[in-house]
């Protein structure tokens, strides 16, 4: 089927933008179910020093769309995910694929911060202005890139039976696709940190504004919630939309370096 679908995928004139945005659409019941849920357990951690709950239950449903946004594109896009053949062990290689990856490209910005305070630090604020934290910012965003445009069809191989799915194939498939990689997050995922951080700023001042002029605590701690629901749920959105993303791109540059390789 993979070979089928290849020249038409690779070919397809939809961008990054459109085919993600009709990927969540076609897949709108699984979006709704895991950003909902996640949501509810934002909102309802708001408060807590440590939200150890939150970010795994946010990891996990990331994992499960990049899932999905593979399965999208190695489907030939027909609304559905290809799960046919797949069973548990590749749905496990996938997810242990996605962790090996994360640590690889995080460990280098935590070696820096290891060195420099002492510590880890696993929170990563995009808008700051002392040196650390560019220094930080510029390490971690490089290893993403690196790690992605290298690595990251290491992923929709997991879902195949019939293609070599060892990480030095992937490092191969990832030399071939490098530029179509690099432009896609770039006019992509990238793009979409950035707007969220921004809209996220920019709302944040109105709320509280908002709740300032509200006054009161019986109805300014209602209004609270209210807005921490809404920037929950406007988060995870996000961040599920930014995991479609790169869910399609990793299986479009497989793809893509499948045919390339085959060509040879």
């Amino acid at each position: 089927m993979l070979d089928e679908i290849t020249s038409e995928v690779a070919k397809t004139p939809n961008g990054i933008w459109k085919e993600s945005i009709l990927a969540l659409y076609k897949n709108w019941r699984l979006v709704l179910v895991l950003g909902g849920g996640v949501a509810c357990v934002n909102v309802a951690t708001t408060f807590l020093t440590v939200d150890l709950v939150g970010k795994v239950l946010q990891w996990l449903a990331e994992v499960a769309i990049i899932y999905v946004g593979c399965g999208w594109v190695l489907s030939g896009m027909s609304g559905k995910p290809d799960v046919s053949g797949v069973g548990y062990i590749q749905r496990r290689d996938f997810c242990v694929r996605v962790v090996i990856l994360y640590f690889l490209a995080a460990m280098p910005n935590q070696f820096f911060l290891l060195l420099y305070t002492g510590s880890f630090d696993w929170s990563y604020p995009l808008l700051a202005y002392n040196s650390r934290a560019i220094a930080s910012a510029f390490i971690r965003w490089s290893s993403i890139w690196l790690v992605g445009a290298l690595l990251i069809t290491w992923l929709p191989a997991a879902l195949r039976l019939d293609d070599d799915t060892g990480i030095l194939h992937a490092l191969q498939r990832g030399w071939k696709t490098i530029g179509y990689v690099v432009v896609q997050f770039l006019i992509g995922p990238t793009v979409l940190i950035v707007v969220k951080e921004l809209c996220g700023v920019i709302f944040a001042d109105v709320a509280i504004e908002a709740l300032v002029a509200s006054g009161g605590v019986g109805d300014g701690m209602y209004r609270l919630i209210s807005v921490s629901a809404l920037f929950a749920m406007f988060g995870v959105v996000f961040k599920l939309w930014w995991a479609m993303m790169v869910g399609i791109v990793a299986a479009r540059a497989y793809i893509i370096a499948r045919q390339d390789i085959n060509l040879e």
